[in-house]
């Protein structure tokens, strides 16, 4: 591996771990090997990169929080069932009230997972590998 072609590898681990993308641009200008252009396209090559990871941790997001969203609708149906009545009037009301507060994280990371989905190049790469 070439002196170039290191100072590629650096940059592109320093935009996988979050750095931004201007301080990752003067890296490689920095280096007087890669001209401005240059280091502009290789950035855009890392976005390209760094999209179908964030697509896929995106679709997983969905399916976990859709399942979190359920919970507080299974929860009610299952203590409201007719051969549960009894269950339901005993069932304290702070174990409801915490599955409702998991059903609303699970919405905030669905709207979170589609973000991901549909606009992978705003999310910031975060511990994708």
């Amino acid at each position: 591996m070439d002196a170039k072609e290191k100072i590629i590898s650096d940059a592109y681990a320093k935009y996988v771990w979050g750095n931004n993308p201007e301080q990752v641009k003067a890296f490689l200008i920095s280096s007087n090997m890669i001209g401005e252009k240059e280091a502009g396209e290789l950035l855009k090559k890392f976005r390209k990169n760094i999209a179908g990871p964030v697509r896929i941790e995106g679709i997983k997001t969905l399916i976990k929080s859709s399942l979190m969203m359920l919970l507080p609708f299974g929860f009610y149906v299952k203590c409201l069932s007719p051969e549960n009545i009894n269950f339901a009037s005993s069932l304290p009301a702070k174990v409801f009230i915490l599955v409702c507060v998991i059903g609303v994280y699970g919405i905030y990371r669905f709207i979170n997972g589609l973000f991901m989905i549909l606009n992978p190049e705003s999310e910031k790469p975060k511990s994708i590998f």
